[in-house]
């Protein structure tokens, strides 16, 4: 599998040593050398963080900033094993701002400045 990517990408790819790295790091720890897959892991985490950091320098020198990309660059940074999409994000902020939302609802008074109609206050 692995040669006829390399093959048809020239030399090793970013496909092909992300493909060869999670390979490793998902066999069972009993069948697996320990000290390998630590260091497996330290090279993958490090091979992505290389790319995010031009990720994120393009991201800061575009004039199109999304708080989107953003947020998946940081969220990659932290966690680099982890699959984050914008749909994933988006679903997330949604998910948030109707909790949010529910708890003002709930909470409302008459009192509360979030829920007050500033045309029709009273002193």
């Amino acid at each position: 599998v692995y040669e006829n990517l390399v093959r048809e990408n020239g030399c090793c790819s970013q496909q092909v040593m992300d493909c060869v790295l999670l390979e490793i790091l998902s066999k069972d720890i009993s069948d697996a050398n320990l000290s390998h897959q630590y260091y497996v892991l330290c090279v993958y985490e490090y091979l992505q963080r290389q790319i995010l950091k031009e990720k994120w320098k393009k991201l800061l020198n575009s004039k199109h900033q999304l708080l989107i990309e953003g947020t998946i660059l940081i969220t990659q940074w932290i966690n680099p094993l982890s699959v984050i999409t914008s749909t994933s994000i988006e679903n997330e902020i949604d998910r948030i701002t109707e909790l949010v939302a529910n708890e003002l609802l709930i909470s409302s008074t008459d009192e509360h400045t979030a829920t007050k109609d500033p045309v029709h206050t009273t002193s």
